[in-house]
């Protein structure tokens, strides 16, 4: 790839493959990226298509020049010029949209079902708030990507097109007054926003940063690549709302990132749905005729340049704070506590850790958040999300209980204090212990009944004291992982009832079970099934 790093992530330059079809295609078979990879099993493919240019005059040169330019990327490294890109260079985007998304098989690039978008779905909120007490959940954030119809996207843009862009959008901004009232600061340095000139300032910036909605240059060398970042601040900025709920990101990868925040998924989506309404009502107003102000397709939902967000378009996160489960995943990994993130990862919700300004991670807070936006409706994203983070949050609040208190313990030695007297054996001694123990292995529920054997015969020396407290100290610790995994198929209620009914005494609240194992529940939802995406941001 010619040209220096500046070029790369500024795309002043367009340095490297030239977008507009002048160049013959380099040899592709050693570049490790999904695009390269269709281009190179397919030959005559890009011969075929490269004098092709759609209205807006985008060639397939330009949505390929990140594969080509970043040869050790994994990633797709396809992206949409304008949203005609899709159905007149269909041969590619077709074969890199279902290879994406789990519906072709990897190495196959024959596509004979073309991608398919379901119809949108009405959402349904659930009864409940995730966390009344508000001590595990920080917030959720609701994110939506949205590119103007009429306008190219954010790789194909010139310096005039954006500041058009940003004009035009912040103007609407100013239309959703008095419903939804704030500030647009364009990017610090940016000249583009004549009643802004030279942007945000410092004070400004950092207040955005402390509240999470600036945004900074892409990392991603694709995206760097594609042409997204050209003439970087210029024509981007952030509007935040008085009340710091709604953010909207202008040309930062897409025309518009709408983001909303608060402590309630359901309602966050129906602030947000509101906004996006309000906004595209105002914006399908400057050109008579037109029906749609966001760029669609019935096919594939609503149009991005950046393939992840294809479809609904919609990233749903929480932030939650889980201390106990984080610990438990170093101390216990192969227990169901500890393989917390890969349960999550079946259920097609990624974790993440969330880092502090300086970029430090912050020790047991993660963002939760839905690994697919394509082949999805915005009802599935909510409610999946929604469930994930509801599971995590009992998980870390019944794992709080169990280790903040002894009630284990005495509830076996009184099933054990029954045995002796008759009314149970040995045998549904071990039984109970396992109901509760078997994901940790027979031995665990074996040494419980041991120690509780010692316990009643151990003579009452300070060192059988000391000894048996490390001994109760040790088995404790294996029982809180214990008592989490059997929460997955229920068989916990049933130990504690049979403890009960032995004379025990449980105070465990009722909690519903975890979903089932994950080949019950790929059966169950087949969509959660494809392989997990690179992050979108």
């Amino acid at each position: 790839m010619s040209g220096d790093s500046r070029d790369l992530r500024l795309g002043s330059l367009e340095s490297g493959f030239a977008a507009d079809g002048s160049e013959k295609l380099p040899d592709l078979s050693e570049h490790k990226n999904l695009a390269a990879e269709v281009l190179s099993k397919v030959p005559g493919l890009y011969d075929r298509l490269k004098d092709r240019k759609t209205k807006l005059g985008i060639t397939l040169a330009r949505c390929i020049k990140a594969a080509v330019d970043t040869p050790d990327s994994p990633d797709a490294c396809l992206f949409a010029g304008d949203e005609d890109c899709f159905e007149d260079f269909a041969e590619v985007f077709d074969v890199v949209i279902a290879r994406m998304h789990g519906l072709l098989p990897p190495g196959e690039v024959n596509c004979t079902v073309r991608p398919q978008h379901p119809a949108a779905q009405p959402v349904k909120p659930a009864g409940a708030k995730l966390d009344v007490s508000a001590r595990i959940l920080h917030s959720v954030q609701l994110r939506a990507a949205r590119n103007i119809r009429g306008f190219r996207f954010c790789p194909a843009m010139d310096r005039n097109e954006r500041a058009e862009v940003e004009m035009l959008v912040a103007k609407a901004l100013r239309g959703l007054a008095p419903a939804v009232s704030g500030v647009y600061l364009p990017l610090r340095q940016s000249v583009s926003y004549a009643p802004r000139a030279g942007g945000m300032d410092e004070f400004e910036e950092l207040r955005l940063k402390a509240a999470g909605l600036h945004f900074e240059l892409p990392e991603s060398q694709p995206v760097l690549a594609s042409g997204t970042c050209g003439e970087w601040p210029h024509g981007r900025g952030v509007f935040a709302s008085s009340d710091r709920k709604l953010a909207v990101w202008i040309n930062h990868q897409e025309h518009l990132t709408l983001m909303m925040v608060g402590d309630d998924m359901y309602q966050a989506y129906r602030d947000l749905q509101r906004a996006l309404q309000g906004l595209g009502e105002i914006l399908r107003r400057r050109k008579p005729g037109q029906t749609q102000a966001f760029a669609s397709s019935e096919r594939l939902g609503f149009l991005t340049s950046n393939l992840y967000g294809l479809g609904c378009s919609l990233q749903a996160s929480a932030i939650l704070k889980l201390p106990r489960l984080a610990a438990m995943e170093v101390s216990h990994p192969s227990s169901a506590a500890g393989s917390w993130r890969s349960w999550a990862g079946l259920m097609r919700v990624q974790v993440e850790p969330v880092s502090s300004l300086d970029g430090h991670a912050v020790e047991g807070c993660f963002k939760i958040s839905n690994m697919d936006t394509f082949n999805v409706s915005d009802a599935e994203v909510l409610d999946v999300v929604h469930e994930v983070a509801g599971r995590l949050i009992l998980a870390e609040q019944q794992i709080t209980s169990l280790a903040d208190s002894d009630a284990l313990f005495p509830i076996l030695t009184s099933v054990l204090s029954a045995a002796k007297e008759g009314r149970e054996s040995r045998q549904s001694i071990l039984s109970v212990i396992s109901g509760v123990i078997t994901d940790c292995g027979d031995n665990v529920a074996q040494d419980v009944v041991a120690l509780l054997m010692k316990e009643q015969s151990r003579p009452g020396t300070q060192e059988s004291i000391i000894e048996e407290d490390k001994e109760i100290a040790d088995l404790k610790d294996r029982l809180k992982c214990a008592m989490y995994s059997k929460l997955q198929d229920g068989s916990l209620e049933e130990a504690i009832d049979t403890a009960s009914t032995s004379g025990g005494a449980m105070h465990f609240s009722d909690l519903p079970p975890l979903p089932p194992p994950p080949e019950e529940m790929g059966r169950a939802a087949p969509w959660r099934q494809r392989s997990s995406s690179p992050s979108r941001r």
